[in-house]
């Protein structure tokens, strides 16, 4: 007995089982076939076909699916018998998934080549036609679906339901005249029959709803049943025809697909073509004089990539990336190691020359292992799509897709899902997760086991306690399909004949596949990247055209040039790509980069792994006489980087130039030198120590050679990649030394929404003398604009100030002219469809002050002055609005409140405009020190800032302390709060209130607080 109908955890949040669970379940039952029959979908075939070949087992995959006929909706069941079946149901489910409908019954024929096809476990209508006797209408759906399939069979299932096993009595009465077998089709969604609450959680995580919701349908008894259980149930022929259908499944061979081919204008092949694009480019490039070592280079590179097959996949990149900079998008200068080659370079897909920077081709592609090229490019984030959609146009609908990727439910997620599923107040699950680190690889169990307060709080409450058992159960369980960020796969014939598909909501539909199987099937994957720091960069190239008409040249800079490095060496990075936190600022500070090639060095050097040698490698730098030689052949290698190994790329020239290796072989044991595979990496040492030896060095001394090379092959990172990343670290720097009014207005234009980013913005601006004009309701738009030299801020800083109220603001202006009068101007955007609440918004954030009227005082008269919105009108002669036949309303005079003031900007923009209160407290008395100055200080000081972050900490005593964040316009610094001192000023510590605080800083990040207060006034 086999079972024929087995949901997974791929049919989204309807079954409680994974691949693996099926599998097992199918061993220890004995069976020598196993089948999974998704509803919709086919997203676990892949990973279904694997793990039952690991397994042993015959696979068979099959599709749960609905169809209309007659008005009334049926639930089948279709199995692929053969390859030929599962493209057919590769098309079925991408129709299904792509129309969310049942399939009308008239085409199901067009999808039935080998395919077995019956009906599903649990069909209700036809449940419905078996109790009410109606044998006509009962024959007449299996003779018509007997008419339209190759192969058909009667489904009996749900037996252990009384109500079902009279029907399928009643349906089995009807098979003989049909000449139709009956099969054993036990539906199953859970493993074991405990698990049907954990389904009515998935389902009601689904529907959003509670679990114990009585509109929920979750069948009863679709626990994986046991051989025994099945022969108590269902007769000896139905079972036996479980075998006989698996009989005659027969082994699929996964169809492949090809790339397409790149037709170009001379009609010569692809690897002609490719040859000459790659001549040309080099003569460019170099000015029409190609030196030997490139012509070689070039050469062997070309013949790799012809022999491998992949000159159509680099005539597809310089086609679309072609396309790009003819549309004017500003393409990103290449990514990874596809930066080392130099067909790349040739090509335009790349900007670093590869031979001039000692980049290796065999990083990026092996002909020693062979695998997929892999070119990934980035585009602005508002562009992109753009050329998404012109490969569609190119190659065609269906020839072009996504790939899916699963959203799944971690930790957090698990928890806050199941919380709301079993009814549990929010505030309870929040603090639950609150105490969850967020760490990507993570699960609740080990959180329970070594995060105490975790545990703590779950052992402590019933209803928390709940929500966690029901969490363990479905973690890492997908919740719904989402698409891969930037990932296109191409096809020469239509993608359906190797995957199936399904719409997104996108121009191009998806894989339904996840991308570690698609190399297998023969999709090659293209990265379409989006970069929004391009967006921002390509907005400077334009603005510095309109400011001074200099069209720049991003890709011809000169990359020596002293001002770049000037602010560099200042830690001057705010807004620069990857250089903006304030570990990789602190590094550059130290490092002091004085030329191209130490901006790759510091983004190679701050990662992860490479960190825990900055010290070692700066040591170095700074001082040469230290440097520890580790071979006088490699030393030179080393050079660019202190002596030490940072790039992936220097790992492999070593083995090249110590132990003898190919670059290919080299390529092969950096890898293997990540991956820290003892077995491996012995054979790899012996083969560099015969290496070593041919070269007349000692085996003791390779073999240290080795481990000096295995140590730093861990955290070593891909040159090619930090080359043409620091290409556009040195662009955007360039372009804030050389163009600051244009960078911060583009920087500032990326950072509206953000009040923090903003703020910082604002600062440097005022630090460097740029004017900053304030939002105006005349003259302010959508975005900071520059104006005489100065930048005016623009409307939507406003919090609930949206684009299409600043239309209607800008029209009622172009219409009508300037707001002059206040009153006036109050009616007038009440009349252009704003409410209250926004212009109140905009009185606050100052959008009003040019007008002569007081925030205060135009604040205290709005209430009077909205009750005149009727008693204004519009003059048809002069196109201007004018009071009706009333006096205009006189504002009620109101002193001006600074600190009331500073704290509506604040609400309002999420930042102050017109000075920090910190600042005018610190110009009051000079004692007070900015927190930036405290950083550096140590000992007794004063300080005055807006607290954050407060929270409160128990001692070891069982007293309670505080610890809180004091920021200011300089920046931020942490405070320590005792507990005698907590007691006195508990009612007073508020977040965001401006205090003044004498305390003792004694730690380098941190102030010590014997003295807290508020301060009220300005």
């Amino acid at each position: 007995m086999i079972h024929l109908h087995t949901r997974s955890c791929y049919s989204l949040l309807e079954s409680t089982l994974q691949i693996d669970d099926i599998i097992r379940k199918a061993k220890e039952n004995g069976q020598r076939a196993v089948a999974l029959t998704d509803h919709r979908s086919l997203y676990g075939t892949m990973a279904f076909l694997h793990a039952a070949k690991e397994a042993g087992l015959k696979p068979i995959i099959g599709l749960e699916f609905e169809i209309r006929k007659n008005e009334q909706i049926y639930s089948l069941l279709a199995l692929a018998k053969n390859t030929t079946g599962l493209q057919s149901l590769y098309r079925l489910s991408t129709t299904l998934m792509s129309t969310n409908e049942p399939l009308p019954f008239e085409e199901l024929a067009s999808y039935q080549e080998g395919l077995i096809l019956m009906n599903a476990g649990g069909d209700e209508y036809l449940e419905s036609m078996a109790q009410e006797n109606d044998l006509e209408a009962l024959s007449e759906f299996f003779a018509d679906l007997q008419a339209v399939s190759e192969q058909s069979y009667m489904a009996l299932s749900l037996q252990d339901s009384p109500r079902y096993a009279r029907s399928n009595q009643v349906m089995r009465s009807i098979a003989p005249s049909l000449d139709i077998e009956c099969v054993a089709l036990s539906r199953i969604e859970y493993e074991k029959p405990e698990d049907e609450r954990t389904l009515r959680l998935l389902q009601a995580i689904s529907k959003s709803c509670f679990i114990d919701d009585p509109s929920l349908k979750v069948r009863k008894g679709r626990w994986y049943r046991s051989p025994e259980e099945m022969a108590e149930l269902y007769d000896a022929r139905s079972l036996e025809m479980t075998d006989r259908i698996a009989d005659q499944i027969e082994e699929y061979s996964i169809p492949k697909a090809e790339l397409p081919v790149y037709r170009n204008k001379n009609d010569i092949s692809s690897e002609m073509y490719l040859k000459n694009l790659c001549i040309a480019g080099l003569k460019k490039r170099l000015n029409g004089k190609i030196e030997a070592r490139y012509a070689r280079r070039l050469n062997e590179e070309l013949d790799v990539i012809l022999s491998m097959g992949f000159a159509d996949y680099f005539l597809i990149v310089w086609d679309f990336i072609r396309e790009a900079r003819k549309r004017n998008i500003l393409v990103g200068p290449g990514r990874g190691s596809a930066a080392g080659s130099l067909v790349a370079w040739c090509l335009g897909i790349s900007h670093i020359d590869p031979l001039a920077n000692h980049l290796l081709f065999e990083r990026f592609l092996n002909p020693g292992r062979v695998s997929m090229p892999d070119i990934d490019t980035d585009f602005p984030d508002n562009r992109r799509d753009e050329i998404i959609e012109y490969v569609q146009e190119v190659y065609g609908r269906y020839h072009a897709a996504h790939i899916v990727t699963f959203a799944r439910m971690k930790t957090k997620s698990a928890l806050r899902d199941c919380g709301r599923a079993l009814n549990v107040p929010m505030r309870e699950v929040d603090r639950l997760c609150k105490l969850l680190p967020n760490s990507p690889n993570l699960t609740l169990k080990s959180a329970y086991e070594t995060n105490r307060p975790f545990a703590s709080l779950i052992n402590n409450n019933p209803r928390l306690q709940a929500v966690y058992q029901a969490a363990i159960r479905i973690e890492g369980f997908p919740r719904h399909a989402s698409i891969h960020a930037g990932g296109i796969v191409l096809a020469r014939e239509s993608i359906v004949n190797q995957a199936p598909l399904q719409e997104v909501g996108e121009p191009l539909p998806a894989v339904q596949f996840t991308m570690e199987y698609l190399e297998e099937i023969g999709l090659i994957k293209f990265d379409f990247l989006s970069l929004r720091n391009l967006t921002t960069l390509a907005n400077m190239v334009d603005g510095i055209e309109q400011q001074t008409g200099q069209k720049i040249d991003l890709l011809k800079l000169q990359l020596d040039d002293p001002m770049v490095f000037q602010v560099l060496q200042n830690g001057d990075t705010q807004g620069i790509f990857q250089l903006e936190s304030a570990g990789i600022r602190d590094l550059i500070l130290r490092y002091r980069p004085v030329r191209f090639e130490d901006i790759a060095a510091i983004l190679a050097l701050y990662r992860p792994g490479p960190m825990k040698n900055i010290d070692m490698f700066l040591e170095a730098r700074f001082h040469p006489e230290r440097r520890r030689s580790i071979h006088p052949l490699i030393d030179p290698l080393l050079a660019e980087t202190g002596g030490i190994f940072v790039y992936q790329e220097q790992i492999m020239e070593a083995a090249r130039i110590i132990g003898g290796f190919t670059l290919s072989e080299a390529d092969i044991l950096r890898k293997a030198m990540s991956k820290k595979k003892p077995e491996v990496m012995k054979e790899w040492e012996e083969k560099f120590v015969q290496g070593a030896l041919a070269n007349q060095i000692d085996g003791s001394k390779a073999r240290e050679i080795f481990a000096t090379m295995s140590q730093f092959a861990e955290y070593g990172f891909n040159k090619s990649h930090s080359y043409v990343y620091g290409l556009i670290v040195y662009q955007m720097t360039w372009i804030k030394a050389r163009h600051p009014l244009v960078f911060y207005q583009c920087s500032l234009n990326a950072s509206i929404g953000s009040g923090s980013k903003t703020n910082i913005f604002l600062q440097e601006c005022r630090n460097r003398q740029i004017p900053i004009l304030p939002i105006s309701i005349n003259k302010s738009g959508s975005r900071f604009e520059i104006e005489n030299q100065a930048l005016r801020m623009p409307l939507s800083l406003v919090h609930s100030i949206n684009r299409q109220i600043i239309e209607k603001i800008e029209a009622e202006r172009q219409a009508h002219g300037y707001f002059d009068d206040p009153c006036l101007a109050i009616l007038r955007l009440l009349h252009a469809s704003l409410s209250s609440a926004q212009i109140l918004a905009l009185i606050r954030a100052g959008a009003f002050d040019e007008l002569q009227a007081g925030r205060e005082s135009l604040e205290a008269g709005m209430e009077e002055v909205v009750r005149l919105a009727d008693l204004v009108c519009l003059d048809e002669t002069t196109k201007t609005w004018r009071f009706s036949g009333i006096t205009p309303p006189e504002l009620p005079e109101r002193p001006i409140d600074r600190m009331t003031r500073l704290q509506n900007e604040k609400e309002v923009l999420g930042f102050y405009v017109t000075r920090h209160p910190s600042e005018i407290v610190r110009q009051k008395d000079r004692r007070i020190m900015s927190a930036q100055k405290a950083l550096g200080y140590e000992g007794r000081l004063q300080l005055a800032g807006i607290l954050h972050s407060i929270k409160e900490h128990k001692t070891k005593k069982g007293q309670m302390m505080a610890f809180a964040i004091l920021s200011d316009d300089t920046g931020e610094i942490n405070l320590s709060i005792m507990p005698w001192l907590l007691d006195q000023i508990r009612p007073i510590l508020k977040e965001n209130q401006l205090v003044w605080l004498r305390g003792n800083k004694n730690r380098p990040q941190s102030v010590l607080v014997d003295e807290l207060a508020l301060i009220t006034r300005l």
